[in-house]
């Protein structure tokens, strides 16, 4: 299927020349369009670029709103892509809070977040009520995922869908902890 270029940081490739690390890149890229392109006019794929799904427990156990703000909105006049993450992360603190909980001390250690997935459904629009539905799902040893279904309040259309990895860690010694038992029993009830 043709040769691999490596993908490497623009200082990687050459440091001190940023037009030529750009040039680098967009090469990279073109070269990844063209390569798709040939595979699916031979047939290898169906698609050349897959799309995240992600689906939602059915129950959620917290809701909050948010109205966007213009730091939230990008030049296309919509809400931009990085402002949902921004967005969760002020949903999670609410939603730890309204359980007593922060996310320096959730019984006596922090919580990191440790991955995110975010499936965009619809634009939405400064000053647009968005409503944050919360869930908690997955848990393990150490960690949880935290799930959001992102609404407008108003029509309720579906604008995303979001999940945040967290672990529990130990913010003194930087090292992972067990999952509170308080934590484990608030929680794995709604789990189930």
């Amino acid at each position: 299927m043709g040769g691999e270029v490596p993908f490497t940081t623009s200082d990687q490739v050459y440091p001190g020349n940023p037009q030529f690390n750009r040039l680098y890149q967009f090469a990279y890229i073109r070269y990844n369009v063209h390569e798709n392109i040939r595979i699916l006019k031979k047939g290898y794929a169906t698609h050349a670029m897959s799309r995240v799904k992600l689906g939602l427990p059915e129950t959620f156990i917290y809701t909050t709103d948010i109205r966007l703000r213009v730091a939230d909105i990008n030049y296309g006049g919509h809400m931009d892509n990085n402002a949902v993450l921004s967005l969760v992360h002020e949903a999670r603190v609410r939603f730890l809070e309204s359980h007593g909980y922060s996310e320096l001390d959730v019984d006596g250690v922090g919580v990191i977040m440790v991955d995110a997935v975010i499936q965009y459904k619809s634009e939405a629009f400064y000053g647009q009520t968005l409503t944050f539905e919360v869930a908690v799902d997955g848990m393990s040893r150490i960690g949880c995922d935290i799930f959001y279904r992102i609404t407008d309040r108003d029509s309720g259309h579906e604008v995303a869908r979001a999940k945040t990895g967290i672990a529990f860690l130990d913010y003194d010694t930087r090292k992972p902890k067990r999952m509170p038992e308080g934590f484990r029993s608030l929680f794995a009830a709604e789990e189930s």
